[in-house]
């Protein structure tokens, strides 16, 4: 019996390991490495793994309306699907400039690369929200593509105030009831 692939946490695709031995062409990695054999990793997964950032981060927060630790094994793949896609729109451009981001001071990448990262996150768990219709607050300008994005309500447009409940004595006055005072 054969089991589905494991999803990568980078990719949002099958995971398939691959390993060079010198200057071999790269070939996929089944069962134990081979002994003197470089692991090949995805440009993300090398950006996290170099400044020392954990590759797989499972949700933090409730999705589709099952709370982080209790999403079932179908909900929690499409999530790591959604999240390695959005890992490589986000930190893919990073990742190519590994160059560039070595000259930098190593605190300010890392709290980029943090920042970058929490954003795929939020973009996957809004992703799945809105795939099964759910409702959420508003997403940040720019973390969804526009076709995944709600408009306002009027309630949202109007504000608390608007819509905040009548006192007795407003309903009386509205009414044509005239208050003693």
């Amino acid at each position: 019996m054969l089991f589905p692939a494991k999803i990568s946490p980078t990719t949002g695709e099958p995971q398939r390991p691959r390993q060079r031995i010198l200057d071999s062409p790269s070939f996929p990695q089944f069962g134990a490495a081979i002994p003197g054999a470089e692991r090949e990793l995805d440009p993300v997964a090398r950006l996290l793994s170099r400044f020392g950032l954990q590759v797989y981060q499972g949700p933090r927060t409730p999705v589709a309306g099952f709370p982080p630790g209790q999403l079932p094994a179908d909900l929690r793949d499409e999530w790591v699907r959604e999240f390695g896609l959005a890992r490589q729109a986000l930190l893919g451009p990073l990742a190519r400039a590994m160059k560039v981001l070595e000259s930098k001071p190593q605190e300010q990448v890392i709290a980029e690369i943090k920042r970058r990262d929490a954003l795929a996150a939020k973009r996957a768990t809004m992703t799945i929200q809105a795939r099964r219709g759910q409702m959420g607050p508003l997403p940040p300008k720019g973390a969804l593509p526009p076709e995944m994005t709600r408009s306002m309500t009027p309630r949202e447009w109007a504000g608390p105030s608007a819509f905040r409940r009548k006192t007795p004595v407003e309903w009386a006055e509205k009414l044509g009831y005239k208050s003693e005072g």
